[in-house]
């Protein structure tokens, strides 16, 4: 690989937010070179972009694209970027789809963002990466505390340079141990086109802006075209929240919630009263301890708006309604042992599943959420008059073709404590945490 001579022409300039307030905007906003992506035209290119990505024999980069589509302000226009969220093959990346018309063309570039750990809102620290919707590289920038220490290029680009900056080529890491890697992207290491421009007193700036010139690679950058800027922070985009949030703990596959505790009954009927059985008091039933009033499933403790989890795959067999178990979601399953189960989900909110769960039929997985918790049917009068706490309460019955669910009735029900992964004793105790 050959060292090319190569001037970098004000990198920096273009990279600054123009401060002048001497400048004529009137002048200024006469340009008619810029133009917003109408609304319609950004789906269409969306979905395009989709297609695309999908029959790619390399394997699609785009993995998924937001419905959210977002308009931000460029400086010194009144014309806005089209930014679109979206995830591509470095899941660990900020990305978004970028659009905007430039001589009445529709140009469109996926900027990826990678905060290190000593980013935050006011200084910026990490690495910014420009490539097409296809994922080859256009352009890198690495910045440390807004100051943008080296700009990666690809050596096909049109950019003129300046001489007051040194050149470097990146090491081409043959191994692909990325040990020699410049880049976190470590696959872009593997590129002859890639070089490293480093200048020896970049200016410091107030926050990462980025220019319509260098995001679009226009022809090397006019000055009417620099003058325009666009935040990468602006507008609620939030690139030094990069840091993914945890995912939700997931319960074990056989369990409605993540370590599953029983909820008790408030008073004599304690914890026995959140279990299966005649295990309450104030009912007809005759029960050990004089424990008289049957409980047909099993209550696990679980805050109001957190999600439950279907414990088997299966199908939903329904979703009724019932003003003492409230809004519900029945999900069929056939074991490994060939037995068929339906799992009944009881006291969750009105919109009680994601849309793949709320019809009859759908298919669901062990650990999908199928609901979150809520108080509706009884729950919510029995919280407030202090005998009980936020729980889903399931229950277990055989299916053995002639099912037919009925709230009232104790058709083939089954203790749902025997299914669970988290082993629970008859009295409630932990033996065993799946995990």
């Amino acid at each position: 690989m050959k060292t090319l001579p190569i001037k970098l022409l004000l990198l920096f300039s273009l990279l600054l937010v123009i401060y002048s307030c001497e400048k004529d905007d009137s002048i200024v906003k006469q340009q008619n070179n810029l133009k917003t992506v109408a609304l319609e035209k950004a789906k269409s290119f969306l979905d395009q972009s989709l297609e695309q990505s999908k029959s790619n024999p390399k394997g699609s980069f785009i993995n998924s694209i937001s419905d959210n589509i977002n308009y931000e302000a460029i400086t010194n226009t009144d014309e806005q970027l089209v930014v679109i969220p979206v995830t591509t093959a470095y899941k660990n990346l900020y990305s978004r789809i970028v659009l905007l018309e430039i001589e009445g063309k529709l140009e469109s570039v996926i900027l990826s963002l990678n905060p290190f750990e000593n980013a935050t809102p006011s200084s910026f620290s990490g690495e910014l990466l420009i490539t097409d919707t296809e994922g080859k590289f256009l352009k890198g920038y690495k910045i440390e505390n807004n100051l943008y220490l080296a700009e990666y290029v690809n050596n096909n680009s049109k950019s003129e340079y300046t001489s007051n900056f040194k050149n470097y080529l990146t090491s081409k890491d043959t191994s692909g141990s990325c040990e020699e890697c410049v880049y976190s992207v470590c696959d872009y290491c593997q590129l002859d086109e890639v070089i490293i421009v480093v200048e020896s007193t970049p200016p410091r700036i107030p926050a990462p802006y980025v220019s319509i010139t260098n995001l679009y690679n226009t022809d090397g950058g006019s000055a009417e075209t620099s003058s325009n800027e666009w935040d990468l922070g602006g507008s609620g985009s939030g690139y030094t929240d990069n840091t993914p949030e945890p995912e939700a703990e997931k319960p074990c596959p056989g369990d409605p919630v993540p370590n599953p505790e029983i909820a008790p009954q408030k008073g004599k009927s304690g914890i026995l009263g959140g279990m299966y059985g005649c295990n309450r008091y104030g009912g007809t039933f005759s029960g050990p301890d004089d424990r008289n009033k049957k409980h047909n499933g099993v209550d696990f403790r679980n805050e109001e708006g957190s999600p439950v989890y279907a414990m088997y795959d299966g199908i939903v067999y329904s979703t009724p309604f019932d003003k003492d178990a409230g809004f519900m979601i029945l999900i069929q399953s056939t074991l490994s042992n060939g037995q068929t189960i339906i799992n009944i989900y009881f006291h969750l909110q009105k919109e009680n599943g994601l849309e793949a769960t709320t019809n009859p039929l759908n298919r669901v997985t062990a650990g999908q959420i199928i609901g979150y918790q809520g108080t509706s049917g009884n729950l919510k009068g029995a919280i407030e008059d202090g005998y009980t706490e936020s729980h889903v309460h399931v229950e277990t019955r055989l299916h053995d073709g002639s099912f037919r669910w009925n709230y009232d009735n104790n058709f083939n029900l089954i203790n749902t404590k025997d299914y669970l992964a988290t082993k629970i004793d008859e009295n409630g105790n932990l033996i065993d945490n799946c995990k």
